[in-house]
């Protein structure tokens, strides 16, 4: 509840440790983008006001060299015996391939899109 890291899988560790050395005990918001900070209090608001749901969060992460990676999380309340707010538990994965994948075709359905339109008017054209 202190917003700070108390359990990270080898794979996460791994990743940031060369950044920050080992992040467990060590304030969330070191592994992010400083703008996305405010995702994950809204999200982790919602998962207490719900605790049997889970919600979704896309975060950007340092990669190591300067730049970022863009991750999707999945957020998850924890509660004590007592039902009281206890932490929150958060899964995630780099989909960043894929961001970059949807943007690509993205721009290709708008240029097939584009040409389909002036091939049409060609068409019309030539017919009339």
């Amino acid at each position: 509840m202190l917003g700070q890291y108390s359990y990270v899988n080898k794979y996460y560790d791994d990743k940031f440790s060369r950044i920050h050395g080992s992040i467990v005990g060590q304030p969330y918001h070191i592994t992010m983008h400083p703008d996305d900070t405010n995702i994950c209090q809204e999200v982790s608001a919602k998962c207490f006001a719900n605790p049997d749901e889970v919600f979704p969060a896309t975060i950007r992460k340092h990669d190591g060299k300067g730049g970022y990676i863009i991750t999707q999380w999945e957020y998850s309340a924890i509660m004590d015996e007592a039902n009281n707010p206890a932490g929150v538990f958060c899964l995630g994965y780099d989909i960043t391939q894929m961001v970059i994948q949807q943007s690509e075709l993205y721009e290709a359905k708008t240029t097939i899109e584009k040409n389909k339109k002036i091939l049409e008017e060609i068409a019309w054209n030539q017919s009339h």
